[in-house]
C-alpha cells in the first residue's frame, strides 16, 4: 500500500512565506508524520492521497469537504494554487489534485521585466493567488491571472479579447516572424494579433521585420489598432509611448487618405 500528499493538500493559507516558496520544506525524507488525511482511495489500486492540510485535520470526525473540481469553478473566484510548470508562455498551476490552469506570461504581472523572465521571478512549487479568467469545463480550459489581483493603477489594462478597444497598449508575446509580411504576437491564450511590416517601426528600415527573428517568446508593448475582422498591433514608439518621440518621424504613419497630399513623398514595403 502507498499514499501520497499532492502539493495542493499542504497549506491552507500562505501566511508562512517560507512554506509558500515551497511547501514540502517542514518535511524530510523518513520524517514521521503523525497525522493526516486519507481523501481518497481508488478501489482498484493500493494508493491512497492524503491531505496534512490543518482545516482537515482539525476535526477528524468531520466529512472532508469536497475538494474542488471542474463542476465548482466559477469565473472570477480567486483561489491559492501552486506553480507546477514555467515555460515561455506562462505558468501551469494546480489548484487541486483534479484541476490546473494556465496563467498566460501577459497575466502574471504589468511589470515588462517580470513577464520576460518568468524563470528569475518564479519557481517550481511556489505558491500563487490567482483569479479565474475563463473557464470551459468540458474542455477542462481554465485560464488565470496574478496580475488581475493587484490593485496597482495599471490593473486597467484589458485581460481577454472582449475588453480589447482600438487605442489601449497592452503586453504580448512574439510568437512568429514572417519576414515579407508581419509579427504575429499573442496577447492572451488563444489571442493573437498581426503587426503589419509599416507598423513595426517609425523609421524607414528595409526588412524590418528581421531584428524580431532572433526574439520569439520576448514580451512587448502593443497599441491596438483594429480589434475586427482582424486585430491589428503597432510596435511603433510613436504609438506605444508618444512621449518618448522627440524628433520628427522618418516613415510617419499613414491612417487614412486624408492624410495624404499631391506630391507628397510616402514610404511602403513590397
Amino acid at each position: 500500500t502507498g499514499a501520497s500528499v499532492h502539493i495542493t493538500e499542504v497549506l491552507d493559507s500562505f501566511d508562512d512565506q517560507s512554506a509558500k516558496l515551497s511547501p514540502f520544506s517542514n518535511y524530510k525524507v523518513g520524517q514521521v508524520i503523525p497525522k493526516c488525511r486519507v481523501i481518497e482511495h481508488v478501489r482498484s489500486s493500493t494508493h491512497h492521497q492524503l491531505s496534512l492540510k490543518p482545516s482537515k485535520l482539525k476535526n477528524i470526525s468531520e466529512t472532508v469537504a469536497d475538494r474542488l473540481d471542474w463542476d465548482s469553478i466559477k469565473r472570477g473566484s480567486i483561489y491559492n494554487g501552486w506553480i507546477t510548470e514555467i515555460t515561455p508562455s506562462g505558468l501551469k498551476v494546480a489548484l487541486s489534485l483534479t484541476v490546473s490552469g494556465i496563467v498566460f506570461v501577459t497575466a502574471v504581472s504589468h511589470d515588462l521585466e517580470i513577464m520576460s523572465n518568468l524563470n528569475n521571478h518564479f519557481s517550481l512549487g511556489e505558491g500563487v493567488k490567482c483569479k479565474v479568467t475563463r473557464v470551459k469545463s468540458h474542455e477542462q480550459l481554465l485560464e488565470l491571472s496574478i496580475k488581475a489581483l493587484d490593485p496597482s493603477p495599471a490593473s486597467n489594462i484589458p485581460n481577454s479579447l472582449s475588453e480589447l478597444v482600438p487605442g489601449v497598449v497592452v503586453p504580448g508575446r512574439i510568437s512568429k516572424v514572417i519576414l515579407d509580411q508581419a509579427i504575429y504576437v499573442e496577447l492572451f491564450n488563444d489571442v493573437r494579433g498581426r503587426v503589419l511590416l509599416v507598423d513595426i517601426d517609425d523609421h524607414l528600415k528595409p526588412n524590418p521585420a528581421v531584428d524580431f527573428v532572433g526574439r520569439i517568446g520576448e514580451v512587448v508593448m502593443c497599441y491596438v489598432l483594429e480589434t475586427s475582422p482582424v486585430l491589428y498591433l503597432s510596435l511603433r514608439k510613436s504609438r506605444v509611448n508618444p512621449e518618448s518621440v522627440k524628433e520628427p518621424l522618418q516613415n510617419p504613419e499613414i491612417t487614412d487618405a486624408s492624410s495624404l497630399a499631391p506630391g507628397a513623398l510616402v514610404c511602403g514595403y513590397i
